[in-house]
C-alpha cells in the first residue's frame, strides 16, 4: 500500500467530500468545511486508490510542524467505505509525515495496537421514547421530575444569543477562550447543514437557564457545547434539555452522541440517560512539551 500526502492547497475537496459522504462512519468533525474552520491548514493522507482517507490537523511551533487534535473535534482518524483493518490502520500511522503527533481516532478504528483510550457515551434512539425513558437511571428520573416542577420550556436560539449565554455562564476554560471559533463553527454548520441546531431552556420568567448546540450529521446528533447557568443547575435544566432532544428524535434511526468526558461527575450524568460507553483510541508522541 502506498500512502499519498496532500498539503491543504492540493486537497480536492469535491473528491474528499464524496468519499466521506459514502463512508458509513464518516463524522461531523471530518467534513472538509468543519476542518477548514477548526484547522484551516489541515492536510490529508490517502491510499493511492482513495479507498481510505486520513485528515490530519497540523500546527507549527519553534519551526517544528506537528499534528494536533483541534478544539471541538473529538474524533478523526481513518475513513472509508469500509472499516480499515488493523494492518491498514498501522500502515497509515507508520506513514504519518511528522515525528510528533496527538490524534484521537474514531470509535470504529481497530484497537489491537493502541494502549491509550478515551471514553464516549452514545444513545441509540431507534426505540420509542417510553422505552428509552425506562432505561434512565433513578437519579435522572428524579432530576426530570424536579425540572418539570419549574415550568421549563425549550426554544430555538440565535447565534448571538447562544454566544452571549456561553460568555456569561461557561466555567470551561476553552469555551471562555474560543468564542470566535465557536461562532465560526456554528455559522459553518448553519451554511452546510441548513440549521444552526441551537436550543435553549427558559425558566418561567423567560430567562435562558441552559443552552446547547446539537448539530446532526449522518443521523448522529452531537451534544457539542452544553452550558448551564447557576439557576439552570439548580433546576436541572440540562437534564430537561437532553431529555427533550431524546423525545424529539426517538423512534428514529439516530444516535445521540453525548461527546464523552474524563470528568467522573459529567460521565455519570451522561450515563444516567441509559447511554452506553464506547472507547476510541488515541496516539500521542510528544516533543519537548509541545503536545
Amino acid at each position: 500500500m502506498k500512502i499519498l500526502h496532500f498539503k491543504n492547497k492540493n486537497i480536492d475537496r469535491s473528491i474528499y467530500d464524496k468519499i466521506l459522504s459514502e463512508s458509513p462512519y464518516g463524522n461531523l468533525y471530518s467534513c472538509s468545511w468543519y476542518l477548514d474552520v477548526v484547522n484551516p491548514g489541515w492536510e490529508l493522507l490517502a491510499d493511492e486508490t482513495f479507498n481510505f482517507l486520513m485528515p490530519i490537523a497540523t500546527k507549527q511551533k519553534i519551526g517544528i510542524k506537528y499534528i494536533i487534535q483541534p478544539y471541538f473535534t473529538q474524533q478523526l482518524g481513518i475513513f472509508g467505505k469500509v472499516i480499515p483493518d488493523n494492518e491498514t490502520t498501522n500502515f497509515f500511522i507508520s506513514s504519518i509525515p511528522y515525528k510528533r503527533y496527538y490524534i484521537q481516532f474514531n470509535e470504529t478504528t481497530p484497537k489491537e495496537n493502541f494502549t491509550i483510550f478515551r471514553k464516549n457515551y452514545i444513545l441509540n434512539l431507534e426505540n420509542s421514547y417510553e422505552t428509552l425513558r425506562k432505561s434512565y437511571r433513578n437519579n435522572c428520573k428524579r432530576n426530570l421530575k424536579k425540572a418539570a416542577s419549574n415550568n421549563l420550556l425549550v426554544k430555538s436560539l440565535s447565534v448571538n444569543e447562544f454566544i452571549n449565554f456561553v460568555k456569561a455562564n461557561s466555567e470551561v476554560k476553552i469555551l471562555k477562550q474560543k468564542f470566535e471559533l465557536l461562532q465560526k463553527i456554528i455559522e459553518a454548520v448553519e451554511v452546510n447543514l441548513g440549521e444552526n441546531f441551537l436550543k435553549a431552556v427558559l425558566d418561567k420568567e423567560s430567562n435562558i437557564v441552559a443552552a446547547g448546540f446539537f448539530p446532526e450529521y449522518k443521523n448522529r446528533i452531537y451534544n457539542l457545547i452544553p452550558v448551564s447557568s447557576k439557576k439552570g443547575k439548580e433546576t436541572n435544566a440540562m437534564t430537561f434539555l437532553l431529555n427533550h432532544i431524546i423525545f424529539e428524535n426517538s423512534s428514529q434511526a439516530k444516535i445521540l452522541d453525548f461527546e464523552g468526558s474524563e470528568i467522573p461527575s459529567i460521565a455519570r450524568f451522561f450515563a444516567s440517560f441509559g447511554s452506553i460507553t464506547v472507547n476510541f483510541p488515541v496516539i500521542n508522541k510528544k516533543l519537548f512539551g509541545i503536545l
